[in-house]
């Protein structure tokens, strides 16, 4: 997968999805700064960070991903493979569902998913240093966000299926269960949720997907 390294974008995400509808950038490739301004976060919020942190995006084709894979688990899919990898440096790092990876109870970073025409634009942030003001945690650890990015693709091209990274995820969405999660603006626990094996969870007999 090729990487195209800027100092400095509002988002790489958006800046992707823009040059792969314009035909400009074709998957697989990865686009990954140094700083962005106006990153996308979860529910419209936006993701900024500074230099030092890891902010890229990535575009693969629907008929490359798992046969098995719901589009609308990749957040929860893509967010587990870089979950697992930020481990080797960290073992106390877990993910929330849908899309968030935390460490102790503050956010480090999280996943967006959109899927445009026959593509898949995934974005991923990152905070491996502590931003100014922020409130998020940070990973604190010395490397290079390139280096991240650049172990991250080689995880990709091993593409486990579903069903792999399910199994292992299953354990990590009970051990965490006492946490609260957005949905449709409403904040909701998972003590009572049951995670299915799509990916999606019910609560009060209500299903809802993890695609953000």
């Amino acid at each position: 997968m090729e990487i195209l390294s800027f100092d400095s974008l509002e988002s790489t995400q958006n800046y992707l999805i823009d040059a792969v509808t314009k035909g400009e950038l074709k998957p697989p490739i990865a686009v990954i700064a140094k700083e962005q301004s106006s990153g996308v976060g979860s529910r419209d919020n936006e993701w900024i960070g500074v230099v030092g942190n890891l902010f890229f995006s990535f575009a693969l084709a629907l008929e490359t991903l798992p046969k098995d894979l719901k589009i609308e688990s990749a957040s929860l899919y893509f967010s587990f493979i870089m979950k697992e990898l930020l481990s080797r440096y960290r073992d106390d790092i877990y993910m929330k569902w849908p899309n968030d990876i935390y460490i102790h109870n503050q956010k480090i970073g999280g996943t967006i998913t959109k899927k445009i025409e026959k593509n898949l634009i995934c974005g991923i942030g990152i905070n491996i240093i502590k931003s100014p003001n922020s409130t998020y945690g940070c990973l604190e650890v010395a490397i290079d966000p390139l280096n991240i990015l650049q172990e991250y693709i080689k995880e990709l091209k091993k593409m486990p299926s579903w069903k792999q990274i399910f199994i292992k995820y299953q354990i990590e969405f009970e051990k965490y269960k006492n946490s609260y999660v957005h949905i449709n603006n409403y904040q909701k626990s998972l003590s009572s949720a049951q995670l299915c094996e799509d990916g999606s969870i019910i609560i009060n007999k209500k299903r809802m997907y993890s695609l953000r």
